[in-house]
């Protein structure tokens, strides 16, 4: 969590539980991914999520959106139902 909470510093507990589950999801679909220069593929969903965050200054469910969107983009068959609705 704590990770989460330097990243998106602006919001609140139930925003960062919100987006850790998000992370952790895509962290797990996303493992076995990397971009062109080799690096893990995680990078490329924290990288939009911080610009939607700092830049446009959209919401805790919207930066979670950016992760399992990634997650499920490459792997259609992640369980998201019901993501949201015990945090």
């Amino acid at each position: 969590m704590e990770r989460i909470e330097k990243l998106f510093p602006r919001f609140d507990a139930s925003g960062h539980e919100m987006i850790k589950k998000a992370y952790d999801i895509a962290e797990e679909a996303l493992k076995e991914h990397t971009r062109s220069n080799g690096h893990p593929f995680i990078e490329h969903p924290i990288a939009v999520a911080k610009i939607a965050d700092e830049e446009i200054g959209l919401s805790a469910e919207c930066i979670a959106a950016v992760f399992l969107h990634e997650a499920t983009r490459f792997h259609p068959e992640t369980d998201i139902k019901g993501f949201g609705q015990d945090v």
